[in-house]
């Protein structure tokens, strides 16, 4: 499995409207009607990244990439086997999980808001006394690591907001590792925090313990590269 992580750059507005010609109307449209244009290059660059490997290890044409929506509205590639991706982002970074099996990933950039109104509407008790600390930092930090465990569960399951925040129970074990509590069951998916990004949060949730690979990508060269791979495609 592999975790792709990409700084938002600025890109200039030639070489976006370029992308755009490479990737679905619908993907198109829906990045055009993002006001912030950050917003629009870190959905297109999230796109093209799944396309990216699409191409290289199915050896399909870009043209011929068929993106659906499940009845939750989560994505997948069309006629595809074991291909499973899940994309996240915040801040000044997206994030891209792809897998042989289902994967739920998200990233969020830690902002000092008020947590405890959010954690009482949407933590369960065992949560919101996880993130009670003496330190306001330190339940900050906890609110985070709470709330992106429990979005890449909901995020795995493909289900969307039908699944309530305060449906399952996040905790961490005696030996640190992280559980799922749903329906008064303890589950069997995996978590993992990836720490490496400085005032962010980053949690993914899968069931097999496939060993995953951290990708640090500069979306420059992703974005040359994708154009490269194209072109060639139209010689």
């Amino acid at each position: 499995m592999d975790i792709v992580i990409v700084k938002n750059l600025d890109i200039i507005d030639e070489k976006l409207k370029k992308l755009c010609e490479h990737i679905s109307c619908e993907k198109r449209s829906k990045a055009n009607k993002l006001l912030n244009k950050n917003d629009k290059i870190q959905t297109i660059v999230a796109d093209i990244i799944i396309r990216i490997q699409l191409i290289k290890h199915f050896n399909i044409r870009n043209e011929n990439i068929c993106f659906n929506k499940n009845i939750y509205g989560k994505p997948y590639v069309e006629k595809i086997k074991n291909f499973h991706f899940n994309i996240s982002h915040s801040g000044e970074y997206v994030a891209v999980a792809i897998s042989k099996q289902k994967v739920g990933i998200d990233i969020e950039k830690v902002k000092n808001i008020d947590y405890f109104d959010i954690a009482k509407n949407f933590f369960t008790n065992k949560e919101l006394k996880y993130i009670m600390r003496p330190s306001k930092q330190e339940s900050l930090e906890r609110f985070y690591d709470i709330w992106t465990l429990k979005e890449s569960y909901i995020k795995f399951n493909g289900k969307g907001l039908s699944i309530p925040l305060d449906s399952f129970t996040i905790f961490f074990d005696d030996d640190s590792s992280i559980k799922a509590i749903d329906n008064n069951y303890c589950t069997n998916h995996i978590f993992n925090q990836i720490n490496i990004l400085p005032g962010y949060k980053l949690s993914i949730c899968r069931l097999n313990n496939e060993r995953f690979y951290i990708k640090m990508l500069n979306q420059n060269e992703i974005i040359d590269y994708f154009l490269e791979l194209t072109e060639k495609e139209n010689i």
